[in-house]
């Protein structure tokens, strides 16, 4: 369960104007250090390139975390401390979702200070004329 978390360094730039034609995201968790009783700190990078060298986004963070099992945190640990492709599953996608999430909201003020539109997509909206319809005739 994650518990906190602060942003250490926030940094973008533009390069250029021009339309952006695709955003590239990239986010790694760069150290995972155990604490007592399972608690953990895990340290990321966030970083977003706006393709053809239009501009980029880093934000280096941490998240505090708490296993309820201690062994499990313990096996986190060891896992990124040996290999870090070896993490399980379920705790890097509760991981990266976060800082995706976390990180995407507040890059909207520092991207808006250098005018570049912030990586936050929003949800696909879909009509079922039917349904339409049939409210406009009740």
């Amino acid at each position: 369960m994650i518990v906190g978390g602060r942003f250490l360094t926030v940094s973008c730039a533009k390069h250029r104007d021009a339309p952006i034609a695709a955003v590239n995201i990239d986010i790694s968790i760069s150290n995972i250090t155990l604490r007592t009783d399972g608690d953990m700190e895990i340290r990321y990078i966030y970083t977003v390139r706006y393709e053809d060298s239009i501009g980029e986004l880093r934000i280096e963070g941490v998240l505090y975390n708490r296993e309820e099992d201690l062994q499990y945190a313990q096996k986190i640990a060891s896992s990124f401390a040996n290999d870090r492709r070896a993490l399980p599953q379920d705790f890097l996608e509760r991981m990266v979702n976060t800082i995706n999430y976390i990180c995407s909201i507040n890059s909207t003020l520092p991207l808006r200070l250098i005018d570049l539109a912030p990586p936050i997509l929003p949800p696909t909206l879909t009509i079922n004329r039917e349904e339409v319809s049939a409210s406009a005739t009740s």
